[in-house]
Order: structure tokens, then sequence, then C-alpha cells
């Protein structure tokens, strides 16, 4: 008699979660799905019964990413007076960039890497739409005169200083630079006073 098997709830969590953690440390290329079935302590089998491909897992992990990041820049702006929301985009990039588990943007990173794979692309450039409508989106509640002005001067300092930190390794000097530019951004929209 054949028993089937049921599906753990903690199984795809568990894989997506050892994916996330190597992807965003190593990279897509340099991980292996048996890196990610050893890590998670679960089976190659088990893998890919969750997930059809590593690429599958690719976009999972984008998905989860673009996830917990939109909710904690989200819970970053909402925290702040409303008329400091411009400001909280810029402290959340600079908590972002300053802890020490920070790699650059996962999403450049696995679009330079997969940059063939339209489901990769598609993931990356709504990541970045969506943190530019989330920046215009505290601009405007700020009272800025010119929301999408500001909200893409802010959405630059953050992806410059993203990279910037990255690349360096030194980002206390990024952080005081975003911080520089920003600051003359709101000043120029006579907001953050």
């Amino acid at each position: 008699m054949r028993v089937a098997r049921t599906r753990d709830p903690r199984t795809g969590p568990a894989l997506l979660a050892a994916a996330g953690e190597l992807f965003y440390a190593r990279g897509v290329g340099a991980v292996a799905v048996d890196d990610i079935a050893e890590l998670s302590g679960l089976t190659k089998p088990t893998l890919y019964r969750h997930f059809r491909s590593k690429e599958d897992l690719v976009v999972a992990y984008l998905d989860d990413r673009h996830e917990q990041q939109d909710l904690d820049l989200q819970a970053c702006i909402k925290r702040a007076p409303r008329e400091h929301g411009p400001r909280a985009v810029i402290d959340w990039l600079c908590d972002w960039i300053s802890r020490p588990a920070f790699n650059g943007c996962g999403f450049v990173r696995a679009y330079a890497e997969l940059h063939d794979d339209p489901r990769v692309r598609e993931k990356a450039r709504r990541r970045k739409r969506v943190l530019v409508a989330t920046i215009e989106e505290a601009c405007r509640a700020a009272g800025a005169h010119r929301p999408t002005e500001l909200a893409g001067e802010l959405a630059l300092i953050v992806e410059g200083a993203t990279t910037m930190a990255f690349v360096s390794g030194d980002s206390a000097a990024v952080t005081r630079a975003a911080r520089r530019l920003a600051q003359r951004a709101f000043d120029a929209e006579g907001l953050d006073k």
C-alpha cells in the first residue's frame, strides 16, 4: 500500500530562506542546489518537489526579497511623522547599507547574472518601480512641491549609495554623503526643517 506524502508547510519557507541567504551572500551563479539543500537541512528531491528548477527558486527569492524590502521601507516611513517621510527613506537606506550582512542590491546582482531571463529582468524592474513609487508617495504626503522630481532624486541617492557602499565597503562615508545629498534635495523643496 502506497502512502501519500503530505507537504510540511515549513519546508518551502525553509528552502526559500536558505536560498535567499546563499544567493544574497554569494550570488546566484555561485550557489548550487546542493548548497541550498544542505543549508536548509533538506534533500535535493524535496527542493525539486517545491521548486521545479533553480531558476524558479531564484524568482521566488526575488519575490520574497521584494516583499521584505517593501515592508521594511514602508514601516520606516510610517514610523516617522508624515512631514519627515522623505527623510525616513534615507534613514532606511543608511541603516540597511550599514548592516554587517549588507551585500549590495540583490536585484541588480541577480539581473547582472541572469539578464537573459525575462522573469528576473521583470522582478528587478518591478522592485525599482515600487521603490520610486513608495518614495514619491512619501514625498507627496510630506507636502513636497515637486514630489515626482524629489522622488527621482532620492531614488538615485538610494541606488548610488547602495552600489558605492557595496563596492567600496565604506558604508560610513557613503552614509554621510547620502545624507548630505538628501539634505540638499530637502532644502531645495523647503522640507524637513
